[in-house]
C-alpha cells in the first residue's frame, strides 16, 4: 500500500529546500519585508525610527535636527502600516554634556490627537555645547489596544544661524533660540526668542535680563541700515516678544544685546536669516 506524505510535511520539505544553508529562524524572521511607513510631511526631515512596543514611531523635524528651536512632528503606525490618530504622546530629551547626559527644555511635550496629516505635534529645544553633539529624543505612546511603551531616538545636532550660545565674561552660559516668526516677511513680523542660562543640571530661562534689539541689513561697501521694531519685553520668563517691521526683503542680521545687574552686556547674534516678500 501505498503511503502519502502529509501536506503541511509537504510544504515544510520544499521550503527547506529553497532556504540556503545555515538559515535559521532568527534568520527568517529579519528578512521579512519592511514595515510600511508614511511618507515625510512636506518641508520636513525624516531623523529617526524606532518601535514603542508595537507602535512603530517616526519623528520629523523642520529642516532637520538643527540647534534652536525644533519643531517637530511623530508619525505613529501599527503592525500592519496603518496610521494611528488617536494616542497621548509624550516628549522628553537629553543632550550630551560633559562625561553624561542633561535634560533639554521641551515647548509641547504631549498631544492626543493627531493633525490633518495624520502627525502629532511636538517643539523642543536642541542646545548643544557644539555643533555635532548627541541628543536622546524619548517619545512615550499610550494608545488603545497597545501597551504602553517608549522609543528613543539619537539625534545628530547640526548647527543654525537662528540660534547662539556664548560665554559670559562670569562664566555663565546664555543659549539664545529664535522661535518666531517661522518664515519672515516684508511688514510686521511678531518676534519670539528663548533665553536659557546653563547649569549642571540642564537649562534654565534667563529671566529678568534687560534685553536690546538691533535688527540690520549689510548692504556692502561699508553701508547697511536697520528697520523700526518695538521695544523688547519679556511676557514670561526668559521669552522675548516684539514687533519689528523689515522694510525690504533679502539677507538680515539681527542682534540681542542681553545685559544682566552687575554684568557687563553680553551679545547674541541671529545670522543670516531671509527675508521674503509677503
Amino acid at each position: 500500500m501505498r503511503r502519502t506524505l502529509p501536506l503541511a510535511l509537504v510544504a515544510l520539505l520544499a521550503l527547506a529546500g529553497c532556504l540556503p544553508d545555515g538559515l535559521t529562524d532568527f534568520d527568517f524572521n529579519t528578512i521579512r519585508p519592511p514595515r510600511a511607513t508614511p511618507e515625510a510631511p512636506r518641508g520636513w526631515v525624516e531623523v529617526g525610527q524606532a518601535d514603542a512596543g508595537t507602535v512603530h514611531v517616526i519623528l520629523y523635524a523642520e529642516g532637520g535636527a538643527h540647534a534652536g528651536y525644533a519643531r517637530l512632528r511623530v508619525g505613529l503606525v501599527d503592525a500592519g502600516g496603518a496610521p494611528i490618530r488617536e494616542a497621548h504622546v509624550t516628549l522628553a530629551a537629553d543632550v550630551a554634556r560633559g562625561g553624561g547626559t542633561v535634560p533639554l527644555p521641551v515647548e509641547a511635550p504631549a498631544t492626543t490627537t493627531a493633525d490633518e496629516e495624520g502627525y502629532f505635534a511636538a517643539a523642543l529645544y536642541l542646545l548643544p555645547d557644539a555643533p555635532g553633539a548627541a541628543a536622546y529624543v524619548e517619545i512615550g505612546v499610550e494608545t488603545a489596544g497597545h501597551t504602553p511603551a517608549t522609543a528613543t531616538l539619537p539625534l545628530a545636532i547640526t548647527d543654525d544661524p537662528l540660534w547662539d550660545r556664548v560665554t559670559s565674561s562670569d562664566g555663565l552660559i546664555l543659549h539664545a533660540a529664535w522661535v518666531r516668526p517661522e518664515r519672515p516677511v516684508v511688514g510686521d513680523n511678531t518676534f519670539e526668542a528663548r533665553l536659557f542660562r546653563e547649569t549642571a543640571e540642564g537649562f534654565a530661562p534667563l529671566a529678568g535680563a534687560q534685553v536690546q534689539l538691533y535688527p540690520f541689513m549689510d548692504m556692502g561697501g561699508g553701508e547697511g541700515h536697520s528697520t523700526p521694531f518695538t521695544p523688547p519685553f519679556e511676557p514670561e520668563p526668559g521669552l522675548i516678544r516684539c514687533q519689528v517691521n523689515f522694510i525690504m526683503s533679502g539677507g538680515w542680521e539681527l542682534s540681542l544685546f542681553v545685559r544682566r545687574e552687575g554684568q557687563p552686556r553680553d551679545t547674541v547674534r541671529f545670522a543670516p536669516f531671509t527675508v521674503h516678500e509677503q
